[in-house]
């Protein structure tokens, strides 16, 4: 049962994918039949594919005889170290969450080393809100060669610190399905809830902090249950209906909501479909509800902007088409008569998807705030390597400077120079690379005690990318290390080059 599993897409048209685990705690055993399988580059981890849209996207994994990438450079691991997770939902707040199935005793040891075995542990399942770069616990010796707290395997009863994410919750085995209950449908309670299916067991209800960092209580003190029947996978209709695979009977069920008769005189909007859509507009947009046509033909805006409505169909669905609109959250609000509604960011607009937003590794799909400052700066382990095609060098074009970033503060610290750096152990940092001339990507290297290489087609060009609003950092492990940097003229670290800046320090 361990295959390749949940997939969903992101706000920029990524796809993310659950890849399961090879081992039941990051050493070979009886998940295998040879009992000799070993985790690989890709696996047991949420990978995204960049890209997807563009004729030349590259997603045809190759790899050498030492499990080294040598194609495929539109995909990378995102989020490392879950063991078995089927289920993962991109919610309304920004955040992608997951379910995650732990390890069973018996079923092969635990990594304590990248050489050295623990022994074989058995945990419940887990609720994990999955972030670029974070590491959730299982191990995988593969990528420990450069990440080497991917060789450690963490229980669950351990508290996040740099180097782990623990889960916001703890669920009963097997918890797989998972959806947003999206709907407005019971005055709303539901909405935002995460249900939980359990595979011949219950539907769980659960509902998270308003900041979605972590559930509203712990998962233990559930139920509620929402239904007595689970099922391996659960998606929820416009109107409401939950529909669920139970696999163990080779069925489908659903479950559609039950209220009283609306009353006549309340406007009502319950959900909308789809949820999101591209910024340009000119698609439709279908709302459901009651008494949509109260007190005459209806007029609904979207972020504020005429969703002109089509031939009307009956008094629960109203079908418009979008306008243009700013990228993010929107509210829908139906007016009819003098009496109106409004479903709170009930649309997002997504951004155009353009050569420029494609090819850049930063995650601009989640711009999610962090748990904590060492959460938050983790680094984006393994992303596209260099493919560079230049022919030769230019003076034209270069880099000006290197420089440290305190990714806490966004703050520049001072510039990257030879020698000593005394101050970098204790914050979360970033480089910058500043650059002069006509340049459109730069490449950054990273080689010592902990590797990094990434390619960087938009500005600000920084080691382990950014999002919209902050730089992504790290906190350096002590030791030796060098940092080299290039400029290029053309994207992907093509064109012509700049001369190479390097530096040697230390982190002491």
């Amino acid at each position: 049962d361990h295959g390749v599993n949940g997939l969903i897409f992101g706000n920029s048209g990524e796809l993310y994918v659950q890849v399961p685990g090879n081992t039941n705690a990051g050493v070979p055993g009886s998940l295998s039949t040879t009992r000799q399988q070993e985790e690989n580059l890709f696996s047991c981890a949420t990978i995204v594919a960049r890209n997807v849209n563009s004729p030349d996207f590259d997603g045809h994994l190759e790899f050498d005889d030492d499990d080294n990438q040598i194609g495929g450079w539109d995909v990378s691991v995102f989020a490392p170290g879950q063991r078995n997770s089927y289920g993962i939902v991109l919610h309304s707040n920004g955040y992608l969450y997951a379910t995650d199935n732990g390890a069973n005793v018996g079923y092969g040891m635990s990594s304590v080393t990248c050489e050295q075995n623990g022994p074989s542990p058995h945990e419940p399942d887990e609720l994990n809100l999955v972030m670029e770069g974070h590491y959730y616990g299982h191990a995988n010796r593969r990528r420990g060669r450069d990440d080497y707290r991917q060789c450690i395997w963490r229980t669950q009863n351990e508290t996040s610190d740099e180097s782990y994410t623990a889960p916001i919750g703890v669920l009963p085995a097997s918890s797989d399905g998972l959806c947003e209950f999206e709907t407005d449908h019971f005055a709303g309670q539901l909405r935002g809830n995460l249900i939980i299916g359990r595979w011949k067991g219950e539907l769980y209800n659960v509902k998270l902090t308003n900041d979605g960092l972590t559930t509203e209580k712990g998962l233990s003190d559930y139920p509620p249950v929402l239904i007595e029947e689970g099922a391996l996978d659960i998606v929820q209709g416009p109107d409401g209906t939950l529909f669920t695979a139970a696999h163990s009977i080779n069925a489908i069920k659903f479950y559609a909501p039950n209220e009283e008769e609306a009353r006549s005189e309340i406007l009502n909007i319950k959900s909308v479909f789809p949820r999101r859509g591209p910024e340009q507009g000119g698609t439709s947009l279908t709302i459901y509800g009651d008494n949509l046509y109260l007190g005459g033909f209806p007029s609904v805006t979207v972020g504020g902007k005429p969703c002109a409505v089509q031939n009307p169909s009956d008094d629960s669905t109203i079908t418009c088409t979008l306008p243009q609109g700013n990228p993010g959250s929107a509210d829908i609000v139906v007016t009819t008569g003098l009496k109106s509604n409004v479903f709170q960011n009930g649309y997002r607009f997504v951004p155009a998807q353009t050569e420029s937003t494609m090819d850049s590794h930063t995650n601009d799909a989640l711009t999610i705030a962090s748990p904590s400052p060492k959460q938050t700066h983790a680094p984006v382990w393994f992303q596209r390597e260099e493919r560079s095609t230049t022919s030769s060098t230019s003076d034209s074009l270069g880099i000006r400077a290197l420089k440290w970033i305190n990714t806490d503060t966004l703050d520049d610290i001072g510039p990257v120079e030879q020698g000593m750096c005394t101050f970098c152990a204790d914050l979360s940092l970033t480089i910058r690379a500043d650059t002069r001339g006509d340049v459109n990507s730069v490449r950054l290297t990273l080689d010592g005690p902990i590797s990094f290489r990434a390619i960087e087609n938009n500005m600000p060009y920084t080691l382990f990318g950014d999002g919209r609003w902050d730089y992504q950092g790290m906190y350096f492990q002590k030791g030796s290390y060098t940092i080299t940097a290039q400029a290029f003229s053309k994207p992907d670290g093509q064109g012509l080059g700049g001369r190479i800046k390097s530096f040697d320090f230390e982190i002491v």
